[in-house]
């Protein structure tokens, strides 16, 4: 039930993956990962507010478990990214920063560059939304370093759009 709710997650078909991600968590109460993929659906339908509760229900989850086992932190971090994502979208950028900043710590504690990367760019969203554009580029670069020591030749799109559109706000339109 989990996997075919998850394949839809992954075609876009969220209302349909709900559905058999519901009864993937009642079946099997103890995992987790249904029950972030439904929180992620629930954040796409619209639905803030079961993707914010959901979420935060699999981080207390986490403290029930190993919290020091690598799988567990790595997970919890990807969590708290979400997190992030939501509370900044629903108006709470300080939250949602700080959210962003333990899943960095996490993140490079276990010495995964990729999802470091990931992370500074939200929190460069962050920045650039209070409009402190030093520390949104620094972000920006940091993650850029991050993605070139994961070994992606190219880092994802949206850091390059990030990084234009502080130059955009900075009127530095020759840059």
């Amino acid at each position: 039930t989990y996997a075919r709710g998850g394949a839809l997650y992954l075609e876009g078909r969220c209302a349909d993956a709900q559905v058999l991600l519901a009864a993937a968590i009642v079946q099997q109460p103890e995992l987790l990962e249904p029950k972030i993929v439904y929180g992620s659906c629930a954040r796409i339908l619209g639905d803030t507010g079961t993707a914010e509760r959901v979420r935060r229900e699999v981080l207390q989850a986490f403290e029930r478990r190993d919290p020091q086992a690598s799988a567990t932190r790595h997970l919890k971090a990807t969590v708290l990214l979400r997190l992030g994502i939501v509370l900044d979208r629903t108006g709470r950028p300080n939250d949602s920063d700080a959210a962003y900043a333990e899943a960095e710590q996490i993140a490079r504690d276990l010495d995964d560059p990729d999802l470091v990367g990931l992370i500074l760019v939200n929190r460069a969203y962050i920045a650039e939304g209070r409009s402190q554009f030093d520390l949104a580029r620094e972000h920006l670069m940091r993650a850029l370093s991050a993605f070139q020591k994961a070994g992606r030749p190219v880092a994802p799109g949206n850091l390059y759009a990030a990084l234009a559109n502080i130059d955009i706000d900075q009127g530095r339109l020759e840059d």
